[in-house]
């Protein structure tokens, strides 16, 4: 009786910190995600404000040499 009542505490003891393993994994991979997205609109919001200054710049002022190639 004693060698089940200990077999089982091991047993849900593994339980439990499978379970707590998952859990942190799981909103690991979810900040990932998070973090990823923001860098990426980051970068579409930098590329779309360049791709402005180049346009701006052609247009108003033709005869300076580009940002565009500053900025890369």
């Amino acid at each position: 009786m004693k060698e089940e009542y200990e077999r089982a505490k091991a047993e849900m003891l593994k339980a439990e910190e499978d379970t707590q393993f998952n859990y942190h994994r799981k909103r690991n991979i979810a900040a990932e995600k998070r973090e990823a997205k923001m860098e990426k609109d980051e970068a579409e919001r930098y590329q779309r404000l360049k791709d402005q200054l180049v346009t701006h710049q052609f247009y108003y002022a033709p005869h300076l040499p580009p940002y565009g190639d500053i900025l890369e």
